[in-house]
């Protein structure tokens, strides 16, 4: 406030001054007057600087609390995303140990899988397995839709060919049928296999099988990178039960 006053009396000085040189017809003011008049204004120059001051903390104000907002949404995507993680690691552990700890299954080979499946007139044939980084490894204008693993991870692809032994064309809706599989490998834990947009994919597969026809399915899970596979065990558990295959 010193200072503004100091400034403006320097102003008022300058102006009592200046207004005595041009006319005569301007009284003079008296000490009283001056400092009325200087008091004025200091006070306007005071307000001034007050309203030029918070316009500059209203920006900053503003900035800081954009930052903020900035900070606490990446903060909730973050904190989502591990949630979803968590949950998801969650369920598989559920699945994994639900299997473990489920009552014994039956023993099978792939000639017992479609009854377990609730598929009829349909024989099953293991054709073998492959780890590859995507499937399907063709490129092109028709692919639609191909998988890659996580990373660390390949893709490990079981082949089966579905075949027609019934007389007529067989209907298949995987879906419908609430059939799921899972797959261990060596002496680890099952893991259930994953779902995808494959039309081909076992799980997922809504098809006719033309009558003394067949056509190639595939199950999918993941393994890390550089995996030797010794054992492969298919588990299937269907409405009718549930069934363990060896697959290798």
């Amino acid at each position: 406030m010193n200072k503004f006053k100091w400034i403006a009396t320097i102003l008022t000085s300058c102006l009592v001054v200046s207004l005595t040189g041009c006319t005569s017809a301007i009284p003079e003011l008296t000490e009283e007057e001056q400092d009325m008049v200087t008091q004025y204004m200091a006070d306007a120059l005071l307000k001034y600087d007050v309203n030029y001051q918070n316009s500059l903390l209203e920006e900053e104000e503003l900035a800081i609390a954009l930052e903020e907002q900035r900070r606490k949404e990446e903060e909730a995507k973050l904190q989502a995303e591990e949630q979803e993680r968590l949950e998801q690691e969650k369920i598989e552990a559920s699945q994994a140990e639900e299997i473990e700890t489920t009552e014994a299954p039956k023993y099978a080979g792939t000639d017992e899988m479609a009854s377990a499946a609730g598929i009829e007139d349909v024989e099953f044939d293991y054709l073998g397995y492959e780890l590859v980084s995507r499937y399907p490894e063709a490129e092109g204008d028709e692919l639609v839709f191909a998988m890659t693993p996580t990373e660390g991870n390949e893709l490990l692809v079981m082949k089966f060919n579905l075949a027609n032994v019934g007389a007529s064309d067989c209907e298949i809706d995987m879906i419908n049928l609430g059939t799921t599989f899972a797959v261990k490998v060596n002496d680890g834990r099952y893991a259930s296999t994953l779902t995808s947009l494959l039309e081909n994919d076992l799980s997922t597969l809504v098809t006719a099988i033309p009558m003394e026809s067949g056509t190639e399915v595939v199950l999918i899970s993941e393994v890390s990178e550089g995996t030797q596979i010794d054992s492969l065990i298919l588990y299937v558990r269907a409405q009718d039960g549930n069934l363990e295959i060896q697959l290798q």
